[in-house]
C-alpha cells in the first residue's frame, strides 16, 4: 500500500469525525467530501477546508471570505500525515478514536508513529471492549497486541471470537487484566477449564462470566469458579455438555453471591445439582434458566419457586 492510498482515506475518515465531533477548528460547513485525483496530485476538499497533496508534501489550508490561509504547515510525506500534532492528545484519545470502529482503531497505528503511540494510549485508557462484531476477524495475536496494553479493563466481550481465544490468550488476559468484572467468551470452543481457573484466581473481582457453548469446559472449570470467584452474580454455561451435578452443586453450596445461572441444555444437570439453591439460607439466586435440562423435575422447580427463585424452562 502507497502513502497516497492510506493517507487519502484517511484524511476523509478525520475530517468527517472532526465534524461529528463538534471541533471548530477547521470550521467544517458541509459533510460533502470530494476527491480529485490523477498520477502524482490529490485534492481533499471538505467545505471550506482543502487538503492538497502533490506526492512529496501535504498542506491543509482554510478558506475564510475567499482567502486562504496556512492552518498546517507543508511536510514530507514520509512522516505519513502527522497531524496529530495539530490538536491535544487528549482530542484524539477521548473524542476521535471512539467514533472509531476497532479495526477502524487498528489501522490508524499504520499511519505514522504518532498514531501508534496514541491509540495505544486509547487502549490503555479502555474500561469496556467488545470484539463480538468482528468475530471471524479477530486472531489470537490480534487480542493480546489490545489486551497487553488494556490493564484496566472492566468489561470484554468476546463471544464467536473462536480464533482470538484460547487457552494461552486467556491466561494472558487473566495475567494482565486482573481487574476484569465481565468476561463473555460464549461460543469459543478452544476454551479451556485452565483458561478459567486463570481467570477465577487472578481476576478476583469478577463479577459475570458466559461460557455457553464452550464445549471444553467441565466440572473442573465450575469448582475453581466456586472456589475462588467469591464474587460472582451471573453464570452463563448453556450447552455445555461436560458440566454436571458435581460442578453445579459446587457452585450451589459455595457462591451465596450467584443471582443468575444458566444452565440450559447441561443435560447431565438434574435435581441433585440444584439442592444448594434451596437449602442455602443466605443464598440470592433470582433467575434460573434450565430449558432442556430434561432430568430436573417438576417438583423441584416447585421448590425453587418457592425459595424466590424465578425458572426459566421455556426459552
Amino acid at each position: 500500500m502507497t502513502c497516497s492510498e492510506l493517507v487519502i482515506p484517511w484524511l476523509r475518515r478525520v475530517m468527517s469525525i472532526f465534524r461529528h465531533s463538534q471541533i471548530s477548528m477547521f470550521r467544517l460547513v458541509r459533510l460533502e467530501i470530494s476527491i480529485l485525483s490523477s498520477r502524482d496530485f490529490y485534492a481533499v476538499d471538505c467545505g471550506n477546508v482543502h487538503v492538497v497533496y502533490t506526492g512529496l508534501t501535504c498542506s491543509i489550508f482554510s478558506e475564510v471570505n475567499g482567502n486562504h490561509s496556512l492552518i498546517l504547515p507543508v511536510f514530507a510525506m514520509e512522516e505519513r500525515l502527522d497531524i496529530c500534532s495539530i490538536l491535544p492528545e487528549e482530542v484524539f484519545i477521548f473524542y476521535i478514536l471512539p467514533c472509531l470502529t476497532i479495526p477502524d482503531i487498528a489501522e490508524c497505528k499504520l499511519v505514522s508513529k504518532t498514531w501508534l503511540r496514541l491509540v495505544r494510549k486509547y487502549y490503555s485508557c479502555l474500561r469496556e471492549l467488545d470484539l463480538s462484531p468482528w468475530d471471524c476477524m479477530v486472531t489470537e495475536d490480534y487480542l493480546i497486541n489490545i489486551i497487553k496494553h488494556a490493564k484496566i479493563l472492566r468489561s470484554l466481550r468476546l463471544a464467536k471470537c473462536w480464533r482470538a481465544c484460547n487457552t494461552v490468550s486467556v491466561s494472558f488476559l487473566a495475567e494482565t487484566c486482573s481487574r476484569l468484572q465481565v468476561v463473555n467468551l460464549s461460543h469459543c470452543g478452544s476454551v479451556s477449564d485452565h483458561a478459567v481457573q486463570e481467570l477465577a484466581v487472578k481476576c478476583r473481582e469478577l463479577r459475570e462470566i458466559d461460557l455457553s457453548s464452550c464445549y471444553k469446559i467441565t466440572d473442573c472449570a465450575m469448582w475453581a469458579l466456586a472456589d475462588h470467584a467469591e464474587r460472582l452474580q451471573e453464570l452463563y454455561v448453556s450447552s455445555v455438555y461436560g458440566v454436571t451435578d458435581y460442578g453445579i452443586s459446587h457452585i450451589g453450596f459455595k457462591l451465596p453471591s450467584l443471582q443468575v445461572l444458566d444452565v440450559s441444555y447441561c443435560f447431565r444437570v438434574s435435581n441433585k445439582g440444584l439442592v444448594g439453591f434451596v437449602q442455602t439460607d443466605n443464598y440470592h439466586l433470582k433467575s434460573l434458566r434450565i430449558k432442556g435440562c430434561s432430568k430436573i423435575t417438576d417438583d423441584f422447580i416447585q421448590k425453587l419457586w418457592a425459595a424466590g427463585v424465578q425458572v426459566n424452562n421455556m426459552f
